[in-house]
């Protein structure tokens, strides 16, 4: 009877270790994936963050570029009220000023025909299924039952194993 109480304990002994054992690896891979979701969710916003870059400097050089044509134009706008005699009257120099003008209004026009900026890169989250049960078969192989002998106990270098086994799989993941 004795024996057999012995035994009882010893198995309730090895239930607790065993669950608690399974806690942390869970715990771990748990902590894993929270970096991974983290690192994902980072590298996400980065990309957006670039795109919403590539729009302020589009929609800054578009704006500055027009603002000097207009500049332009409204400094000209009157052109029917220009003579030849103010035009080319050497105080005045307005045929050097419509001159320059026109040669940078010309070259921002062409400049707008020809202009390509970096597009937006949308981005859209894949994942590999195919890795991903890949990686969740080699997890399930990653423990198994094992009879204990008598002499036999929980022992640390299993779940020393295990933890090597796991961020072996999570560098294997990290590559692809």
């Amino acid at each position: 009877m004795q024996n057999q109480d012995n035994n009882n304990n010893n198995n309730n002994t090895t239930l607790e270790e065993n669950k608690t054992k399974i806690k942390e690896e869970f715990d771990k891979l748990h902590k894993i994936f929270q970096t991974m979701e983290l690192d994902i969710l980072k590298q996400l916003e980065t990309k957006q963050v670039e795109n919403d870059l590539k729009h302020s400097i589009i929609e800054s050089t578009i704006e500055e570029e027009n603002k000097i044509i207009n500049e332009i134009l409204e400094k000209h706008k009157n052109i029917e009220t220009y003579t030849i005699e103010n035009i080319f009257n050497e105080e005045t120099k307005q045929h050097i000023e419509i001159i320059k003008d026109n040669y940078e209004a010309k070259k921002l026009i062409d400049k707008k025909l020809i202009q390509t900026f970096d597009e937006y890169q949308e981005h859209s989250v894949e994942f590999d299924e195919e890795q991903i049960d890949r990686y969740f078969d080699q997890l399930k192989k990653s423990f198994s039952f094992k009879p204990l002998d008598e002499n036999d106990s929980f022992d640390k270098d299993d779940e020393e194993d295990i933890e090597t086994l796991t961020s072996q799989d999570l560098n294997v993941q990290n590559q692809v």
